[in-house]
């Protein structure tokens, strides 16, 4: 089944299928391409060289803030629940 019988499926549930399909095996060539041809490996080495490892006292303290808001609205949630 090609692109062109996607667009002449009427069902609509059937045709997200096929859409959906059509997606995955998209995907799929792309990384059979990506592997044969050494880019996925090299866009795996760039990525842990380049991964940056932001930090410093003022973003532990926006982070730490940001934890304890977290919890403090989660606990508030919790505290509506039981009512």
């Amino acid at each position: 089944m090609g692109v062109e019988d996607i667009r002449s499926e009427s069902d609509a549930t059937k045709r997200k299928k096929l859409v959906s399909g059509f997606y995955e095996e998209y995907k799929k060539t792309l990384d059979i391409i990506q592997a044969e041809t050494g880019l996925k490996r090299i866009n795996k080495i760039f990525r842990t060289v380049t991964s940056a490892k932001f930090s410093s006292d003022l973003i532990e303290n926006f982070r730490a803030a940001e934890r304890e808001h977290r919890r403090a609205v989660r606990t508030e949630a919790k505290g509506e629940d039981s009512r």
